[in-house]
């Protein structure tokens, strides 16, 4: 059950990950005339309210669990964040990309353009199971292990009742229902927020797609306008210069 777990959660954080990855930025060789390229990324890179979302689920995984005072972490019981993880850059940004904590680089490759470059942090992923510690511990202290895993304040409790508000869904256990049921989730919010800005920028670019017709149609009335009055000088000029014995010709020369 908790490989079961380890999976799922860190299934959900890489792909939180790769939806929120920054764009690699490729430099170009001077006096080439190119410019720089932005390749890859996620599609909800920048997006707070998804990185809100696994930050909170990172939290609770790393916090205090449980209410016993010899097993209160899951790092007690063999379950510990990563501390390094990797990601794609480029030699030109490999020395300004630091971990989402503030993490340092501890290998790269400055002579490939895109490359991989592994970092001292964690990226919110939990390590592979020590299965030895989780033994030690539950064969110590089953009713500690428990506890912290599935206590009214253990894991399944604090991250089920996160997951209950976060997504709208209720969360069961085996002992029912954890946390309540919103009227509207946290996602759902969200989502909401995102149509309000969607559908207010497609306001604005209705507002000015008409503003820009206008001014075209006025324009083009306004051009009309003075094709007509164009027209009409030059009649007058010509009868002017046939009253007077002149012909003008096409290419505006006169003669007598």
């Amino acid at each position: 059950a908790v490989q079961t777990f380890l999976t799922a959660y860190n299934t959900a954080v890489e792909e939180i990950n790769a939806a929120t990855a920054a764009p690699i930025v490729t430099s170009v060789q001077p006096g080439s005339g190119g410019s720089a390229q932005s390749v890859g990324g996620g599609v909800l890179f920048s997006n707070s309210d998804v990185q809100t979302v696994k930050n909170e689920m990172v939290e609770i995984v790393s916090g205090f669990l449980g209410s016993n005072s010899l097993y209160n972490s899951l790092t007690q019981i063999g379950l510990q964040l990563s501390d390094s993880f990797s990601t794609y850059t480029t030699g030109n940004n490999t020395n300004s990309l630091t971990g989402e904590n503030g993490g340092s680089n501890t290998d790269s490759d400055s002579s490939s353009a895109v490359q991989q470059t592994t970092y001292e942090g964690t990226d919110g992923s939990l390590q592979p199971l020590d299965v030895t510690s989780f033994l030690d511990a539950f064969e110590s202290n089953p009713n500690a292990v428990y506890s912290l895993l599935t206590g009214p304040t253990g894991l399944t409790a604090q991250l089920g009742s996160y997951l209950t508000a976060a997504t709208g869904a209720p969360t069961i256990l085996d002992s029912g229902v954890v946390g309540t049921v919103p009227a509207v989730s946290l996602i759902q919010n969200y989502e909401t927020t995102n149509t309000d800005v969607i559908s207010s920028l497609q306001q604005q670019i209705t507002q000015l797609t008409d503003n820009a017709n206008s001014q075209a149609n006025n324009l083009r009335s306004q051009f009309a306008a003075s094709e007509t009055m164009i027209a009409q000088l030059q009649e007058q000029q010509q009868e002017l210069a046939a009253a007077l014995g002149f012909t003008i010709s096409s290419s505006s020369s006169s003669s007598s």
